[in-house]
């Protein structure tokens, strides 16, 4: 049996795109919500408690992005290049607090109705 744990945020940032992006070239925001899914070893019944993961994706993620500039953090600050890079970067904090945690799965909602999905590779 495989359990997962997750927890939501939010946080505000602006990007612009390329000419390809049509309006996107422009300098804009969004609201995104973020959705992370954890999994590991239960130790007294539970994975890893919440308030450690918020404080770990505050630290790594959300205090980084949240009323910035994301082109100023990732170069090409499209949906999915966002979630690669929240991704990437909770995966690497997540072994150095615990080595059996595993990042599952990282949802990005850009808006309320288009979201990147991006999960561990096989």
């Amino acid at each position: 049996m495989k359990t997962v744990i997750a927890r939501r945020f939010s946080f505000e940032s602006a990007h612009f795109l390329n000419d390809r992006f049509g309006k996107c070239k422009n300098l804009h925001g969004h609201s995104y919500k973020l959705i992370v899914e954890v999994s590991g070893r239960l130790t007294d019944g539970a994975i890893l408690d919440f308030s450690i993961l918020k404080k770990i994706v505050w630290d790594e993620v959300i205090s980084r992005l949240d009323h910035g500039l994301l082109n100023d953090v990732i170069p090409f600050p499209t949906a999915e290049n966002i979630a690669a890079w929240v991704f990437d970067t909770l995966s690497a904090a997540l072994a150095r607090y615990r080595d059996d945690l595993v990042l599952e799965r990282v949802i990005l909602y850009e808006t309320e109705d288009s979201y990147v999905s991006v999960s561990k590779g096989e």
